[in-house]
């Protein structure tokens, strides 16, 4: 009785609003036995389980995912494009890409952009709803939108004047006029990138929302970015002919001034009910129903009798009065029997194929469980299975059989690896079967084997039914300990090296000490060994040579003690190979032109391997000033004293030279030669008695001038 009194209220709600409401988008999709489909054909004694899916909440829901508008829309005079807009294509031409080219990705694939292409006006206009009947409202109107956030003339160039945004609206008189859905105007809260996936925390809601003028204002808004908005519809908007529209109404030009929305829903309170219908042999039998979610799904059905059936089921929405229905077309046959394998199960090892087939009267096609459609078919189960097969008679009846394949187990196999040391007997274990084969040709259970190198080494198990398995078993070779040494090296007799050995966790060294590192002193060459064990106990042996070089003994020679200032000093060392003086000269003898007495030192060296060992020792050379010269002031040519030239010591000379003149100014007399002297005599003859004069110029070998002029008497 419940259910009559709802079909008939059903029939009074379509019959007050069928002039005036716009259909919900309903669905509804029935299914048997887990299968969506118009029929189905049953064989006597199958289950018939029916559920069906649907829902009648929304006035309008669109996605935009198909590139079009969808259902629900009147005006399509804004000309929105579907396709990825927004390339940003040079991104240098996108003033605002910091924030990226929003609209690229739509909060859930594509999405109705607006402004990059021409159009009359830009608005989106819903067809007109019947809403009086929500007589206490909860009408809300969903969508996602974001501003385009690019300066530039592009797909995606911004709105930045306050009266480009856009404006969610409502008319109850047929678009003739428009209101703006009542404020306050909230922006959402959540999404400030262009990069998904997006999410709000709260939507936006309100009639307009005004754009921003800068690019750094827009790029921390939400309004520019993908976002939801959820706005009520208010109370003035319930009417017999309610429309909706996203508008823009002031804009510069085709390709400026873009935004775009997705995933647009317009909902109302519904009230649905579900009823159930059976026909059969004449009888129409309403069978399940109701208004909640159980009145999808009935209970199964046993044991239907052969024939044609139909089943209907019908959603309503009690608000609107709009319906839908889906039908199901069942037939039901007497099936005849299908045996698999004459009804003896097979018997194999895992991995080895068994072969089944169907035999059965009138049968004319097959599906086996694996999916086979053949009469026979080859099946490989790794554990006892059974295998059904469905056959379908000439009357489309199916027929069903099914039988177990055992399936003896493979051996259980355990393996024992071993670890060595390379050139050590690896000792490799299996166990679990009854026959044995190696890989190395070994049919014992236990095998040695010396591998040079980490190696695998498979084994085959059988059991006593003949059923194999493989496994592998590795044999582990640790190499010797890397050892590192410190390299041979040199030093100098008496001093001491410290010799490190690495690469291991024990070390025994050729003098008895075990720690890493040691200090020697050697007093000659000397080879140093050690012996390293690491972690794994693998070991290795390696050596070093400390090579000594004997110290000098540095001794210097002075070849005069003192010298004349600007003469050369020669100093001879020895005691070394190689040396090194004060003064940066590098040979053993030194040769130098002191001006002063001098103390010179020498670095005298021994080297071997790149390894200097050295000795220093000093000496002075004295010098004395030896530059002493006077001149006679007469001589005697005939008589005791008959020689003029300059007198006492002089140091060695690079430019000498003196000459004698008469009153008259007549040179009579000039050399060059320090041993030259003048005896007064002038072309042949002794000059007369008299004053005469000289002058004198002498440059010694430091180029000091020495210079005089004087008189000298001749006396005959």
């Amino acid at each position: 009785m419940r259910y009559r009194f709802l079909k008939f209220l059903m029939i009074i709600c379509l019959t007050s609003v069928f002039a005036f409401s716009a259909k919900s988008q309903f669905y509804l999709d029935i299914f048997a036995n887990g299968v969506s489909t118009d029929s189905v054909h049953l064989c006597y004694g199958d289950i018939l389980d029916l559920k069906s899916t649907g829902s009648a909440t929304f006035l309008m829901n669109n996605s935009f995912n198909n590139q079009q508008l969808g259902v629900g829309w009147s005006s399509t005079a804004a000309n929105p494009v579907f396709n990825n807009p927004c390339q940003c294509v040079p991104l240098s031409s996108c003033t605002s890409q910091n924030n990226g080219c929003p609209g690229a990705a739509g909060p859930n694939g594509a999405f109705a952009w607006v402004g990059t292409t021409a159009s009359n006006t830009r608005t989106l206009e819903t067809n007109p709803y019947q809403l009086l009947q929500f007589t206490m409202g909860g009408c809300n109107v969903e969508w996602w939108m974001m501003y385009g956030s690019c300066h530039d003339n592009d797909a995606c160039e911004d709105p930045d004047a306050a009266d480009e945004g856009v404006h969610l609206q409502y008319s109850v008189n047929n678009g003739a006029t428009w209101t703006d859905f009542p404020g306050p105007n909230v922006n959402p809260i959540g999404n400030t990138s262009a990069t998904g996936p997006f999410t709000t925390i709260t939507p936006g809601s309100g009639g307009y929302w005004p754009p921003l003028s800068s690019n750094s204002q827009q790029i921390v808004s939400t309004v520019y970015n993908w976002n939801k908005y959820k706005s009520p519809v208010p109370a003035q908007a319930y009417s017999n002919n309610t429309k909706f529209r996203f508008a823009q109404l002031a804009t510069s030009s085709t390709g400026f001034d873009a935004w775009g929305i997705d995933e647009v829903q317009i909902s109302c309170p519904t009230q649905p009910f579900v009823e159930w219908h059976h026909l059969f042999n004449g009888n129409d039998t309403t069978f399940w129903g109701g208004m909640d979610t159980t009145a999808f799904n009935p209970p199964p059905i046993y044991n239907l009798p052969t024939g044609y059936h139909l089943f209907i089921v019908t959603l309503v929405d009690l608000n609107t009065g709009n319906s839908k229905s889906d039908t199901l077309k069942v037939t039901v046959h007497d099936p005849q029997a299908i045996v698999i394998n004459g009804g003896i199960s097979p018997e194999v090892c895992i991995g080895v194929p068994a072969s089944l087939t169907a035999v059965g009267v009138n049968v004319s096609s097959y599906l086996w469980s694996n999916n086979a459609t053949t009469q026979t078919t080859s099946v490989s189960p790794i554990v006892t299975t059974p295998y059904s097969v469905l056959g379908t008679d000439i009357y489309g009846c199916k027929l069903y059989d099914t039988l177990n394949v055992f399936v003896n187990p493979l051996p259980v196999i355990q393996t024992t690896p071993d670890e060595i040391c390379i050139g050590d007997t690896a000792h490799l274990s299996a166990s679990g079967g009854a026959t044995y084969a190696w890989s190395n040709g070994g049919t014992t259970a236990t095998v040695g084997v010396t591998p040079s190198v980490t190696t695998t080494y498979q084994v085959i198990v059988k059991t006593d039914k003949n059923c194999a398995d493989s496994a592998q078993v590795i044999a582990t070779v640790n190499p010797l300990p890397t050892l590192t040494l410190t390299p041979n090296s040199t030093i100098c007799n008496g001093e001491s090296i410290t010799i490190t050995a690495g690469g291991g966790t024990q070390y025994l060294w050729s003098t008895t000490d075990n720690t890493p590192s040691i200090t020697v002193s050697p007093a000659a060459l000397t080879t140093y060994s050690v012996h390293v064990t690491d972690d794994e106990g693998c070991e290795n042996d390696a050596s070093m040579d400390v090579d000594v070089i004997p110290n000098p003994v540095a001794t210097i020679t002075v070849d005069m003690d003192t010298i004349c200032k600007g003469e050369q000093a020669i100093l001879t060392a020895q005691g070394g190979t190689s040396y090194s003086w004060s003064d940066g000269s590098t040979s053993s003898v030194l040769k130098a032109y002191p001006v002063s007495s001098t103390t010179y030192s020498v670095l005298v060296m021994n080297t071997l391997n790149g390894v200097t060992c050295s000795d220093t020792i000093s000496a002075t050379q004295f010098v004395k000033i030896c530059n002493m010269i006077y001149f006679p002031t007469a001589i005697v040519p005939t008589g005791y004293n008959r020689e003029f030239k300059p007198m006492g010591e002089f140091s060695k000379t690079s430019s000498y030279y003196w000459a004698i003149y008469n009153r008259w100014g007549e040179k009579l007399f000039e050399t060059t030669d320090t041993d030259a002297y003048w005896d007064g005599m002038y072309k042949g003859e002794l000059v007369p008695t008299g004053v005469y004069v000289f002058y004198f110029k002498m440059v010694n070998s430091i180029n000091e001038i020495y210079e005089k002029t004087g008189t000298v008497t001749v006396v005959n």
